[in-house]
């Protein structure tokens, strides 16, 4: 008996109590290799997920509804899928290799294909007519149009790049996560002919913001600017703040051919240097964006603070703007470290022949307005349970043929949070204003009890009282070597934010009413939302109109926050697969650095440059690795604390546990699978 058959059937053996369920549709979702999951929603919108093991999946691909039972297996329920009822409308990526096979019966010549997708077990044949206009190692994608009893029946939906070009596997993994880099020719064509310059009769109806000052603060790497901020300092001592947006809505408009297009994506994907546009880049990065010295069409959501930041009227309108400087967060910053010394136009980094000093004079002084205001809004959230987290992100950076060269955090600088909280500001705001009429809301649920319960009982292990305030912790592990870990911890308990017809409690940001409204051009809900508001400013939300948004609103928020997720999990596999080729010429290397989370019988390592995957302790029992014998060989003598996060073994007294150091070696990366693979070193 081989090995994999000597393990399948060990589980067989070991499986108990198994549990007839009705049949439902459940949505079956592939997960980071080798883990597989059942997504099952009860009609009270609960979502349990249960782990597949790999001979349990039948022939279910991502995204299939299907029927399954629960069986017991370690004291832990996992699925059994029992039939395929619906096929999701999965993407496949291949490569064309030459290669035939006759069928003598129907007297044809068939093409045979190599598949991305390993799990994908079934034949692939095509009929030549469906392959003459390819060359060979093309890579293209396709989807299965039917399925027969043996083998489905395949059309080729696009051809993608050759193969050897250099960011294909990228294209290829967002292909198969269903994503669409690619809009119609047709419509492309229909944009170029848009005029570029906003006209007379567009604008004369708006307000018009063109003779106050704007400015925008964007990533150094940003491809569009959705988003400016003019500020004034009243006689009263209040500020005066306006956040524009860019008004999409004015070139998206229901029902279009671009609306269509847009919620086959429902948000944009960004990875490395790239992105994946929910609006084409002819709307995203020219008609849409707020680019200086250029008239653009926006919304405007206009408020008065008071110095203990209470907003003290608030109104949204269209407007029209003209933006006068384009900074970026590291720009500011540098500016913010010359408040105290002498300033010229010759310190003004971005430079243009259009500015004068008096030009600069007038951006230092709104700056400092900006942080000013920023100060009065931050020091109330930190005194109103606002939970800020200090995660690491980082960036990775490519050569010309896309492959990594360093993985660095990404820099931070105080300009950023000058934005976000403008911009939080601004979302609930609008969401107060609008509260009355069915809108989209952005909420936020409670943690479960338990997963709290669980912080509390790791913090107390490292003599961390946990009352019941999140930003108290938060406070107290800053600076503590285990800041990072314990706030993914903490992360880790919270729900998922989505997006809701009804308005609830936003618990990360502790407010009662909470949108998005600021990034139309690459959030859908946001789009959406700001056709509710034209309607309501222009006395068109009819009771027809009223009744209209009832319906729809619950299937925008549901599908809005399932590609959301959908777009992380692009995100994330696509650094996994860039991380895992960063590694590739450090196999047996060395690396000392810290457990970044614990589960049955594994525990995660993430390095210093936020490379992460996991130690199996139980490796070291199969067959086809030669591996000196350890004291963690037996498998029953290790105890799992779901609690602490911890792994330990009774006898020998050692443990392994959330945010404790050790070292590890790399023994191999497997680029399909985005697989590192590590070892203790003992």
């Amino acid at each position: 008996m081989n090995y994999k058959t000597k393990k399948t059937t060990e589980r067989k053996n070991e499986y108990q109590n198994e549990e007839n369920t009705k049949r439902l549709n459940w949505i079956y979702r592939e997960g980071k290799w080798p883990f597989w999951f059942v997504d099952s929603i009860d009609k009270d919108w609960i979502k349990t997920t249960y782990y597949v093991f790999y001979t349990n999946r039948l022939d279910a691909l991502q995204w299939d509804e299907v029927d399954y039972t629960t069986k017991e297996f370690k004291w832990r329920k996992e699925a059994v899928i029992k039939k395929v009822i619906k096929r999701a409308d999965n993407v496949i990526t291949w490569n064309f290799q030459i290669g035939k096979e006759y069928d003598k019966k129907k007297n044809k010549w068939y093409w045979f294909v190599i598949l991305d997708n390993p799990y994908f077990k079934k034949d692939v044949f095509i009929a030549w007519k469906n392959l003459s206009w390819l060359e060979n190692w093309d890579k293209v994608a396709l989807k299965i149009t039917k399925w027969w009893w043996k083998n489905p029946e395949w059309t080729i939906i696009d051809k993608i790049w050759k193969n050897w070009e250099k960011y294909v596997d990228v294209m290829a993994m967002a292909y198969q996560w269903w994503a669409h880099p690619k809009f119609p020719n047709k419509l492309i064509d229909t944009l170029k002919n848009m005029p570029k310059k906003i006209e007379e009769k567009d604008i004369i109806w708006r307000k018009d913001l063109r003779k106050i000052f704007t400015y925008t603060i964007d990533p150094d790497d940003a491809k569009d600017f959705d988003d400016a901020i003019s500020i004034e300092k009243l006689d009263n001592w209040n500020y005066k703040l306006w956040v524009h947006i860019a008004d999409v809505t004015y070139y998206v408009t229901e029902d279009s051919e671009l609306d269509k297009e847009a919620k086959l994506r429902w948000t944009s994907i960004y990875f490395v240097d790239r992105v994946i546009p929910m609006l084409p880049e002819i709307l995203s990065n020219e008609l849409c964006s707020l680019n200086p010295f250029e008239d653009k069409l926006t919304m405007t959501c206009e408020m008065e603070i008071d110095q203990n930041w209470k907003v003290i009227n608030s109104e949204v309108y269209e407007s029209v703007i003209k933006s006068d400087f384009r900074m970026s967060y590291r720009i500011v910053e540098d500016i913010k470290n010359l408040w105290f010394k002498d300033w010229s136009l010759d310190n003004l980094i971005v430079k243009n022949d259009r500015y004068t000093q008096k030009d600069a004079n007038i951006l230092f002084d709104k700056l400092k307005l900006s942080y000013e205001l920023k100060d009065i809004l931050y020091n109330y959230k930190k005194n109103n349970s606002y939970i800020e987290f200090n995660l690491i992100e980082t960036k990775i950076y490519v050569d010309k043929n896309w492959f990594p060269t360093e993985i660095l955090e990404y820099p931070k600088y105080e300009a950023n949070k000058v934005i976000e909280f403008f911009m939080i500001l601004a979302n609930e705001e609008v969401a107060k204003i609008h509260s009355k009429i069915p809108f989209l809301y952005r909420i936020h649920p409670e943690p479960e009890i338990e997963d709290i319960d669980r912080v509390k009982y790791a913090l107390k292990s490292i003599w961390i009282e946990y009352k019941d305030d999140l930003t108290d912790i938060i406070e107290k592990i800053k600076w503590l070597p285990e800041e990072t870990y314990i706030s993914k911890l903490i992360l880790k308990a919270m729900t998922r934010a989505i997006y809701s017809p009804i308005n609830e409690w936003h618990y990360w940001l502790w407010l009662k009413y909470y949108s998005h409204f600021t990034s139309p051009i690459r959030r859908y809900p946001d789009l959406q939302i700001h056709r509710i508001i034209k309607e309501k400013n222009n006395w068109k939300l009819t009771k027809n109109r009223l009744e209209h948004y009832k319906n729809i609103l619950p299937y925008v928020a549901s599908l809005s926050s399932q590609q959301e997720k959908t777009a992380e999990d692009i995100e994330h596999k696509i650094d996994d697969y860039l991380k895992a080729r960063y590694m590739l010429d450090k196999i047996w290397q060395e690396f000392e650095w810290h457990i970044s989370w614990v589960i049955e019988r594994w525990f995660f390592v993430q390095l210093e440059n936020t490379v992460e995957w996991f130690v199996d302790l139980y490796s070291n029992n199969r067959k086809d690795i030669k591996k000196p014998q350890t004291k963690w060989q037996n498998r029953e003598k290790l105890e799992f604390d779901d609690m602490l996060l911890e792994i330990r073994n009774p006898f020998t007294k050692e443990r392994y546990r959330l945010w404790d150091k050790l070292k590890v070696r790399l023994t191999n990366v497997d680029e399909q699978f985005s697989k590192i693979d590590f070892e203790l070193v003992k």
